[in-house]
């Protein structure tokens, strides 16, 4: 009985957890109200909610992303690709708006104009960063990058999660064995002198449903250390405080909050048009000290399309923009120093507000992971009456 109670406490936690994450897609007949879907995927959009609430202001604010960046020193090392993109905006633009004007200009004045739009890329992406470290708040929806990426990825919203209570979950599973060897111990004694025929079904259900209580009590309670005779007493995931910290800076910083999400964020994003018209104001000053002389001809030439103009070489920069961040993530990952100033934030914080970073994936559904506990314990229940005590249900019969 001690073996077989140890065994359903270990599978109905094991099943338990399972559960909390899987499936990430409904499973069933969602009309009639049968089915699955895992509690943190199900619940995609309030977990999602209560991550931004822990990460967005309590360990990281917008300011915090682009304080530590030198414009000069960025704006440098990106230079290169952004002559590059310049020099190619300026032949498009010159070919698509300017068609005969630019074919029969001589080549050492294409080249000049050339020249001078390298020349001005890299003071167009310098005063681009100034500009957001300056405005930031304006040109980044922090909230929203977070929630957006979160509902749309439900398996890395279960990584978060897993990711903050990886020993607690594996506490839980073995918890539930040694819970259940103890409860049936308890089976033995009660079994011996009483023999009711539902008693097996019940206290399965019992251990089911107590493990997986009693586990979750013990992940969380207490908060603070406590003196129990010779023992120093604390909830599991509070004793990990320093070890959660380091693994959820860097999950946060490599998958949340990574250079190309951000950029994504910044250009895409709903704020993204205040980013837009800054920087097309910033390319038609490039365009205008490029022009040199031409300028008020070229301008008088293009009449109502010089709008057109502005705004479709303001995209084409900030698609290059864009596209090459990737290329520059470990210099700016290590310039901003994300994982490390989550992971120091994330070690100061009170018991509270560090219960708040996993307690919500048990809180939602909490007593549908014990019910089902209990209903597996209750199964195994039967399964040991018919298999090992039949005469108790042929003295019914």
């Amino acid at each position: 009985m001690p073996v077989i109670m140890a065994v359903v406490g270990y599978v109905t936690n094991v099943a338990a957890i399972w559960m909390m994450f899987h499936p990430v897609r409904f499973v069933g007949l969602r009309r009639l109200g049968l089915g699955w879907q895992g509690v943190v995927p199900r619940r995609a959009s309030v977990m999602a909610g209560i991550a931004v609430d822990t990460i967005v202001g309590p360990l990281i604010t917008r300011q915090d992303l682009v304080d530590s960046l030198d414009p000069d020193s960025l704006a440098s090392k990106m230079a290169p690709a952004a002559e590059a993109a310049a020099e190619t905006i300026v032949d498009e633009m010159g070919s698509r708006y300017f068609r005969t004007t630019w074919q029969s200009l001589p080549a050492a004045l294409k080249a000049q104009v050339r020249r001078r739009a390298r020349q001005q890329a890299p003071v167009v992406l310098r005063d681009v960063i100034v500009e957001m470290q300056d405005d930031i708040d304006s040109l980044l929806d922090l909230k929203y990058l977070v929630t957006h990426t979160l509902i749309a990825d439900k398996r890395l919203l279960n990584r978060i999660f897993k990711e903050i209570g990886d020993r607690e979950f594996v506490f839980i599973e073995r918890a539930g064995g040694v819970f259940g060897f103890l409860f049936g111990l308890i089976q033995i004694l009660v079994w011996s002198t009483w023999q009711p025929w539902w008693f097996l079904p019940a206290f399965g259900a019992l251990v089911g449903g107590a493990t997986n209580w009693l586990a979750l009590k013990m992940i969380f309670n207490p908060r603070q250390p406590r003196s129990l005779g010779p023992f120093r007493v604390q909830g599991v995931f509070f004793r990990r405080q320093a070890a959660v910290a380091s693994n959820y800076g860097r999950l946060v910083a490599d998958e949340l909050l990574s250079p190309e999400k951000l950029a994504w964020a910044v250009f895409t994003g709903p704020t993204s048009f205040r980013f837009r018209e800054r920087v097309a104001l910033r390319i038609e000053r490039a365009f205008d000290d490029a022009l040199g002389v031409m300028q008020p001809v070229v301008w008088w030439t293009l009449g109502p399309h010089r709008r057109a103009l502005v705004t479709e070489a303001s995209t084409r920069t900030l698609a290059s923009a864009k596209n090459s961040v990737a290329n520059y993530r470990e210099d700016l990952t290590q310039r901003v120093g994300l994982a490390g100033l989550l992971a120091d934030r994330l070690r100061a914080l009170g018991p509270a507000e560090f219960e708040r970073m996993l307690r919500p994936a048990f809180e939602q559904d909490e007593w549908l992971l014990i019910l089902a506990g209990a209903a597996l314990g209750a199964a195994a229940g039967v399964f040991q009456l018919l298999t090992m005590f039949t005469g108790v249900i042929l003295r019914v019969v």
